[in-house]
Formats: structure tokens, C-alpha cells, sequence
């Protein structure tokens, strides 16, 4: 064998092993996207479980002492999985209660609404409309949620999770904490 053939076999040998390294990275990436994903949202659920606990209700949210502290989401399973894993946990005295709306009808009661990102702008236009004078967390995850009229918004920096406050939304029915305003990026909607 003389060694054009030995360079020949090497180039092949690495070629197949660059296509089969290939195919597996290609074989696997639509499950490593989803666990992303999934991740992505228990971050997202452990963050709207400490919002409930550093944001304070007014009395007149609930209509009695009994009253379950109502948490709702519009969006996707992965959404639903993940929020589902704060279900019956406590905000104050309050049970947590964790529903799904495929609409805006329904969401009266809710103390918290999640709408995820493949809303659309005027899906969101209609439920702050909704929620506007009402004591109701809303929490997006679209670009230009807060500037909407939305209190609180999820947004990804440098790989970092971050989140926004529209400070006029948020005091206007709510009374965050101190500390929760100094994690946050603080937003103003009269822009």
C-alpha cells in the first residue's frame, strides 16, 4: 500500500466519522431544543411562584378568606407542564389553583394570567384591556409586552433570564415588593 492509499483510507475513514457524528447531532437536536425548552419554562414557573409571594393582592381580589389564589395560563403543553408543578402550593394562606384558558374567556378570576409568546399582539392588546383596572398580574413573554400595558415580561439577555416591571401597571392594582423591583428591569408604558 503506498501512502497516497494510506492518505486516501484516512480521508474516508475521518469522513465517516464526521458524517455519523453528524447524523447523531442531527438525530438528537430536535430533543436537546426540547429540553431547552422545558427548562426554559420550570425557570419561568419558579419565577411566577415568587412573584405571588413578593406581590401583594389587595383584599377585594378575593371574594372571601377561602378564596384559592388563582394562577392562568395561555399557551403551549410545555407551558402547562411546568405550571402545573406549583398547583396546590400556597401564596400567603391561599392554595394555589393552576388553570388553562384557550381564550380570554374565563380568565375573571385569575390573580395571575401567563400568556406565552406565540400569542399575538392583539390577543394581548384584548386581555390587558381586560385586566387593566382590575387586580390581575399579567406576565408575557412576547417583545413589547410591558410597553402594551402588561406588568410583567420575560426577556432573555446573554443567556441570562431576565424580567421587566411596568412600574405604572404593576402600582396602579398591585403593591410589589422592594425586593423584587430591584431584581427587575424597570419599565415605564408612558413612553
Amino acid at each position: 500500500m503506498t501512502f497516497t492509499d494510506n492518505c486516501v483510507i484516512n480521508v474516508i475513514k475521518k469522513s465517516i466519522i464526521v458524517s455519523i457524528a453528524l447524523f447523531v447531532l442531527c438525530l438528537y437536536a430536535d430533543k436537546i431544543a426540547m429540553a431547552q425548552k422545558v427548562e426554559e419554562y420550570a425557570v419561568k414557573a419558579a419565577f411566577v411562584y415568587n412573584f405571588a409571594r413578593f406581590i401583594q393582592w389587595p383584599e377585594s381580589a378575593f371574594a372571601c378568606e377561602t378564596d384559592q389564589f388563582q394562577i392562568c395560563y395561555i399557551g403551549n403543553e410545555k407551558v402547562a407542564k411546568q405550571l402545573n408543578s406549583i398547583n396546590g402550593k400556597k401564596k400567603d394562606e391561599r392554595t394555589i389553583s393552576v388553570k388553562h384558558f384557550s381564550s380570554v374567556k374565563g380568565c375573571e378570576g385569575c390573580n395571575i394570567i401567563f400568556i406565552s409568546r406565540n400569542s399575538g399582539t392583539l390577543f394581548l392588546k384584548k386581555i390587558i384591556s381586560l385586566t387593566k383596572e382590575k387586580p390581575v398580574l399579567t406576565i408575557g413573554e412576547s417583545k413589547g409586552f410591558t410597553q402594551l400595558g402588561g406588568v410583567i415580561n420575560f426577556t432573555p439577555k446573554k443567556g441570562r433570564l431576565l424580567f421587566e416591571i411596568n412600574i405604572n401597571a404593576a402600582k396602579k392594582k398591585l403593591k410589589p415588593s422592594s425586593r423584587l423591583l430591584k431584581l427587575a428591569i424597570i419599565m415605564d408604558d408612558k413612553k
